[in-house]
Parts: structure tokens; C-alpha cells; sequence
């Protein structure tokens, strides 16, 4: 057990009972939990690991009273959520993972980046970023799961 995780061991799990492996992350720190179970799961059953990162787009409407554009604020996104994502991998320990990060509606999104990668399972935190986050989180995790093909597992 690490950090409050338990991982079958690989023997208690098929070989092709998991191929793709989603994490979906969105730098809080239940991300981390999520990264490395996700990582830990991925490693004892030799599947392979996907790290995604969602960004909900901004609307011009909520940035326009700031002086800017909804497409440059959510491409300067876009590129913290790589830094984000690559920091995670770095401290996490995940030296082969594909690292993602995509634009859109996060429960949609992480849906079909599993079904276009192939996931098996989608691992994602019950929690988010923040008191306001946390609700969208969590209904960003009933979204996943009441729309995925592939199996989810929610860290708390």
C-alpha cells in the first residue's frame, strides 16, 4: 500500500484486462493520488498510461472586462495545463505516459479521449481545485461516470 493506495497485485489481474489506462488530472491534490494510482495500476498490469488535462474554455464575455480575448487566454491555458501535466508526471514518478491536455466541457472531453484512446479505465480525483471547484468536480466525475464506455474509478 502507498499512500493510503491499494494495488492488486498483478497476478489477481488478467492480462488483457487493461490495456489503456485514463487519468484525468486538473492540478489539485487529490491529482496526485490520482496520478499515481493511476501510474501504479497502469505498472503492475502493463498497460499503458494516458495523462489528460482539461481546460473549460473561457467566454469572451468573462474576459473581455480584462482586456482580453477568450482565444488568448485560453491558449495561455492551455499551456499551463502542459507545464501542470508535465509537472505531475515529473513528481509523480511517470517516466512513459502520453501527456494530453485538451480544450473543452471536462466530463465530454475526458468521455471521449477514453473512447479515442482506448482507455479500459478512466481514474479521476472526487474532488477539484477550490470550494467552487469541488462541486463542479464532483460533477464533473457523475458526468464521466454516467458517460463512459470504459470502467471509472473516483480517488478521494
Amino acid at each position: 500500500m502507498r499512500a493510503g493506495i491499494r494495488i492488486a497485485s498483478a497476478t489477481a489481474l488478467s492480462d488483457d484486462m487493461l490495456k489503456r489506462v485514463l487519468a484525468a488530472v486538473d492540478g489539485s491534490v487529490i491529482s496526485r493520488r490520482v496520478a499515481s494510482f493511476a501510474h501504479n495500476l497502469a505498472h503492475a498490469t502493463g498497460a499503458r498510461l494516458t495523462v489528460l488535462h482539461v481546460v473549460e474554455p473561457l467566454p469572451d464575455a468573462v474576459v473581455a472586462p480584462f482586456g482580453l480575448s477568450s482565444s488568448e487566454l485560453n491558449q495561455a491555458l492551455l499551456v499551463e495545463g502542459q507545464e501542470l501535466v508535465e509537472t505531475l508526471c515529473r513528481d509523480v514518478g511517470i517516466a512513459q505516459a502520453d501527456q494530453l491536455v485538451h480544450i473543452g466541457a471536462a466530463g465530454q472531453t475526458i468521455c471521449a479521449e477514453a473512447e479515442e484512446c482506448g482507455a479500459d479505465l478512466i481514474v479521476l480525483g472526487s474532488q477539484g481545485r477550490g470550494a467552487g471547484a469541488r462541486v463542479m468536480l464532483g460533477s464533473v466525475g457523475s458526468r464521466v461516470a454516467a458517460l463512459a464506455k470504459a470502467a471509472v474509478t473516483i480517488i478521494r
